[in-house]
């Protein structure tokens, strides 16, 4: 099992490169009520920044897997709470010899015209997590707080304005299911070229409140017009102006179109082309297994990283994507999403429960059975989903 998953992570990293979460703190401005990496959500650490010698081993045992390129996520908490800390890691990034692409995942509140001047000098992407341009919708995560609202607002008009790259992550809940479409209409608006709809993780502060979340019928419905909203305005413009990322991974699943390793694949990303690190410098798959110490692969400080995690048992069973809950997915007519994220099913259920169905399994089923006949009876429409399709033709 060690002797596959190492021959796996060594083969996609050549083809698809790899992928390093880092969490920089456990400090955050915002109580967003699911936030699924919360600290009172999970064990409490006497450390609340990342050390940049933890950073530096981990960049230097990335480089010398001689993937093809990084791409290396900076998240939190909040990140920009630490900006010499992330200048540091810049600084650090750019001494690599393999091709690397950064980002940072922030709520925004604390951009400002320095730091996205050195953003844009850096080539420094912000993937911004706003549930609504609209503030009733908006506000598990602002509460009441309506100049907290337009602050974001007015940070991501900044950075748009100095051509620095936004994408959106928006969290689907009670408040905004029904309206999703405002944020569609607000990316193509503001230029924006994706966002991803994301339900709520069963995680973190999300464990007790999930009846902030929606149900698989709401979600199906809500995603669906999303859906022919895209398709209409990318249609009326003549090219691709805005997409979903999920919906658009999905598309080009259904066309045949080379994805390589997904939330939704056999074996996923976590592990393999994926890693994650938390403060204290243990490694896991991804970072949505952060916090929970049985699925901690090595820490950074640690001899034989490599062969730490290729032998590592929690890993093995995400590699595999569990034969219990393949044969329990077995009978599905679709083979699509291979049982959804094992790291959502591990949270719920313990790395044993995976034979337990995924809550969203009827949402994945009925969501997948309209984009297969959309796909299949209409793919002069479902062009419109993703950009891939034109890059090929």
């Amino acid at each position: 099992m060690g002797n596959m998953v190492w021959n796996t992570r060594k083969l996609y990293g050549k083809l698809f490169g790899a992928m390093l979460v880092l969490r920089l703190t456990s400090e955050c401005n915002m109580q967003c009520a699911y936030c699924y990496v919360a600290e009172d959500g999970q064990p409490k650490s006497c450390t609340k920044v990342v050390s940049m010698g933890s950073v530096r081993k981990m960049l230097e045992y990335l480089e010398g897997e001689k993937t093809c390129g990084l791409q290396l996520i900076l998240t939190g908490g909040e990140p920009l709470l630490y900006k010499p800390l992330i200048r540091e890691i810049v600084e650090c990034a750019e001494k690599l010899t393999i091709p690397h692409w950064i980002g940072i995942i922030t709520n925004a509140t604390l951009l400002d015209e320095g730091f996205l001047r050195y953003a844009k000098e850096k080539r420094i992407a912000f993937t911004i997590s706003l549930d609504s341009p609209v503030f009733r919708y908006n506000q598990f995560r602002t509460e009441n707080n309506r100049n907290l609202h337009e602050r974001i607002l007015e940070n991501i008009d900044k950075a748009l304005e100095m051509d620095v790259a936004v994408g959106i992550n928006a969290v689907v809940n009670s408040l905004n299911v029904r309206h999703l479409n405002s944020l569609t209409d607000y990316c193509l608006e503001k230029g924006i070229r994706d966002f991803s709809l994301l339900p709520i993780s069963d995680a973190g502060r999300a464990k007790e409140t999930i009846n902030h979340s929606v149900n698989c019928t709401q979600m199906c419905e809500a995603m669906q017009e999303v859906v022919e909203h895209i398709i209409s305005v990318n249609e009326t413009a003549g090219e691709v102006k805005v997409i979903e990322r999920n919906i658009a991974l999905l598309v080009k699943e259904l066309m045949g179109i080379p994805t390589g390793p997904s939330c939704f694949s056999s074996p996923c990303g976590a592990g393999v082309t994926m890693l994650a690190m938390d403060l204290n410098g243990d490694i896991y798959p991804c970072d949505q297994y952060i916090g929970n110490e049985k699925m901690v692969l090595c820490n950074v400080e640690n001899e034989n990283i490599e062969q730490r995690i290729a032998e590592n048992i929690a890993l093995c069973a995400i590699v595999e994507k569990s034969k219990k809950r393949m044969d329990f997915c077995s009978e599905c007519e679709h083979k699509i999403c291979n049982g959804g994220c094992t790291a959502d099913h591990i949270a719920k259920y313990g790395i044993e429960g995976q034979g337990n169905r995924d809550y969203w399994c009827r949402y994945y089923k009925q969501f997948y059975s309209y984009l297969r006949d959309l796909v299949a009876k209409t793919p002069e429409k479902a062009k419109w989903l993703t950009r891939t399709y034109w890059n090929m033709n």
